[in-house]
């Protein structure tokens, strides 16, 4: 599982992010934001059609750990993450 977005966010109303894995048997994506009232700021159903990679802009209310996750087939959750700082 990969995550990727800035070390420092500008301007915490628009960070952009690319959450992605090549694991095999990836039934769900989900991004989280640790600090956001809403922790959850993305999920994707996955399909052995769609290629788990994915862009998105999110808002931080204040600077948090991101994290990626891989939900599997067989129950296992594989995940990254980032900590981001937001300036503003």
């Amino acid at each position: 599982v990969t995550l990727t977005g800035p070390d420092v966010a500008e301007n915490g109303a628009q960070v952009a992010l690319t959450a992605a894995t090549a694991l095999p048997g990836v039934k769900r994506m989900l991004v989280l934001v640790d600090k956001n009232p809403a922790a959850l700021v993305a999920s994707y159903e996955v399909t052995p059609d769609i290629e788990a990679n994915f862009m998105l802009r999110t808002k931080m209310n204040e600077s948090s750990l991101v994290y990626a996750v891989a939900l599997l087939a067989d129950g296992r959750a594989l995940y990254a993450r980032k900590d981001i700082q937001v300036v503003m």
